[in-house]
């Protein structure tokens, strides 16, 4: 039913979901909120050998003091099309490589984006957008097509974006929207929107 509306609450436990089972790309995670509000160290995602697709999710903390919304490591994963908000932490990618594009990361008090990959295709963070985010630790550098420092202009009561948001039509140039036109950065953007 799309990411507003289909929830995986993870509070009181460590992470609201594990992809462990060393999965390629061919899977594909899409159209969920992994949300969690512990006072302890946690995550709503976390991926270990695993490789998939993660596209049109919302990565949702209540204060941002412990929750964290996706660890990455040692994988292809393609992250896109995604909402990380109100979190200690966005996106941590460990020894990685694949991609991370056209998500909004906003609202994060310490690493907006955490990529500590090491060697091989190092990942190349680029269209996304960050807004009141952290500190970014990216060893393979940072694309030139970021939207830095933009708010993301939703639309009332949603996670859209409003006609006039800077993200709009500004997503990687070669996924497109299903209405046909350049992806819109963000959850509702990119080929698999709602």
């Amino acid at each position: 039913s799309g990411p507003e509306e289909t929830i995986l609450d993870g509070t009181g436990y460590y992470t609201a979901a594990w992809i462990t089972g060393g999965q390629d790309t061919t899977m594909l995670v899409r159209g969920l909120t992994f949300r969690n509000t512990s006072d302890f160290v946690c995550y709503g995602l976390a991926c270990g050998g695993a490789s998939p697709r993660i596209v049109n999710c919302i990565f949702q903390g209540s204060s941002g003091e412990e929750q964290r919304g996706l660890t990455i490591g040692q994988n292809n994963a393609l992250i896109r099309n995604n909402l990380f908000m109100n979190l200690r932490d966005g996106p941590e990618i460990a020894h990685s490589w694949g991609d991370l594009s056209n998500n909004i990361i906003m609202n994060i008090s310490d690493w907006a984006v955490f990529n500590r990959a090491i060697n091989g295709q190092l990942l190349v963070p680029d269209y996304n957008l960050l807004w009141n985010a952290g500190r970014i630790w990216v060893n393979a550098g940072w694309g030139e097509n970021n939207l830095m420092n933009v708010e993301p202009a939703f639309e009332e009561g949603s996670y859209r974006l409003r006609a006039n948001s800077r993200g709009v039509d500004e997503g990687r140039p070669d996924l497109q929207d299903p209405d046909g036109t350049r992806s819109d950065i963000g959850v509702y953007g990119g080929p698999y929107a709602y």
